[in-house]
């Protein structure tokens, strides 16, 4: 069952590049939350402190993607991000697997 207005946080993203002679990392995470009105919010965010993201992570915020989502059979979900849709699953912990662009992405809740 999709939690609404609960913050999801995808598993860790990592990338590297190469700068003066050395690798500089870099960690982020995507998130999404849900609303009742079948919306959603999405972002890629650095950092995980859950305080700063939950407190401003919002329909408002400049940085977000909007989107519509339909849930079907409780299980299935449809993510609309205008042409685009995107297939996930609800499992049985409250976390939601979705097809990502290169792969599946596992999102759980937090907070």
């Amino acid at each position: 069952m999709i939690q609404y207005e609960k913050l999801y946080q995808s598993l860790k993203k990592i990338s590297a590049e190469w700068h003066a002679g050395h690798v500089e990392w870099q960690y982020c995470w995507d998130y999404i939350k849900f609303f009742a009105d079948g919306t959603f919010i999405q972002a890629s965010i650095l950092g995980d402190s859950f305080d700063k993201i939950n407190t401003s992570f919002n329909k408002e915020s400049a940085n977000v993607t909007h989107g519509t989502f339909v849930l079907e059979k409780g299980r299935n979900i449809n993510l609309n991000f205008g042409a685009t849709q995107i297939n996930g699953a609800i499992n049985n912990d409250g976390s939601i697997i979705i097809n990502g662009r290169l792969a599946w992405d596992l999102y759980t809740p937090i907070g």
